[in-house]
């Protein structure tokens, strides 16, 4: 008889009985079903039927969770399950489960878009934060900050945050990619109002707005010629009633003393200031071994007082 329910007990787990289950049927506690069971089966067998045991009973579980909503998690449990979970390796089948999800997920939303659903997607969703009110809600965000000038401690934090990205090994989101054909034509038509707003002289040498207004305005006093050569150095001014080459320098390309230190290094062109430095003062030497006076004025200086900055470096 007592060879009868232990055949029947051992069938019943088999066949996915738990072990309460089993129990019951052989009349005895838990921790002796769980010994006659080993005994049985054998520990390896034992194993994988407790597991595939586990396994039904947590598919049950989500079967009979489907649909429930769950009370909102707190912050603590949310931290809690986090910290349990963090540091904690996958095993190659959760990989190979998550990575069979994605591409099922891929393949039925579509993943990989054309260029035109993307362009598609994302004008849609241009307009839905337009109509939504977000850009406007951004826009009110940041006009405190807007035409703002930088500090000279903020652009040394940055130079400083710049030098340590590029000393770490940094590189230039745009380094090695070539120009689309949009950022050619853009750069064609930016080229072409330049010419037109006479930002280039007829040697095709590039001028800034800044250096045709000094010249326009020494040329009401006095002859002067525009992009003046010396021994193939280019200097922006010549005042030939004062034998006086001006150089007008912008405070970023030629990196103002008063604004950058010695050590900062220009990424774009690969030179620290001081060698830019350097390179100004060795173009001034050739033109006064050559006979010539010199003159430099800065973007920062006129822009504060335009007149009076002219008038006090040509005396």
């Amino acid at each position: 008889m007592t060879e009868n329910i232990y055949a029947a007990a051992f069938l019943a787990f088999e066949n996915g009985a738990s072990i309460d289950e089993s129990r019951a049927l052989f009349g005895c506690g838990r921790n002796k079903a769980i010994r006659l069971l080993k005994e049985y089966f054998g520990d390896k067998k034992y194993s994988e039927l407790t597991r595939s045991l586990r396994s039904r009973g947590v598919l049950a579980a989500k079967k009979a969770n489907t649909g429930r909503k769950h009370p909102p998690r707190s912050k603590e449990w949310c931290k809690k399950i986090s910290k349990a979970k963090t540091g904690r390796p996958l095993d190659e089948a959760h990989k190979k489960s998550i990575s069979k999800s994605l591409k099922r997920r891929i393949e039925e939303s579509g993943f990989w878009l054309s260029e035109k659903q993307i362009d598609e997607k994302s004008e849609k969703a241009r307009q839905t934060k337009i109509e939504s009110g977000v850009y406007e809600r951004w826009s009110k965000m940041i006009h405190p900050y807007r035409c703002q000038t930088v500090s000279l401690e903020g652009r040394q934090n940055m130079s400083l945050a710049r030098k340590k990205f590029y000393a770490q090994g940094g590189k230039s989101w745009m380094q090695g990619k070539p120009p689309t054909d949009e950022v050619k034509k853009r750069l064609s038509e930016h080229t072409k109002r330049q010419w037109e707003e006479g930002l280039f002289d007829n040697n095709g040498l590039w001028r800034s707005k800044l250096e045709i207004r000094v010249f326009e305005n020494l040329c009401e006093r006095y002859s002067c010629d525009h992009s003046y050569r010396v021994r193939r150095k280019v200097f922006d001014v010549y005042v030939r009633d004062l034998n006086l080459l001006v150089e007008v320098n912008g405070d970023y390309w030629h990196l103002n003393p008063d604004l950058y230190d010695p050590d900062h290094y220009d990424k774009h062109r690969g030179i620290t200031a001081r060698d830019l430095w350097k390179r100004d003062a060795e173009k001034q030497r050739i033109a006064e071994e050559n006979g010539f006076r010199t003159c430099t004025l800065w973007q920062k200086n006129l822009e504060e007082n335009f007149e009076e900055h002219i008038s006090d470096i040509i005396k």
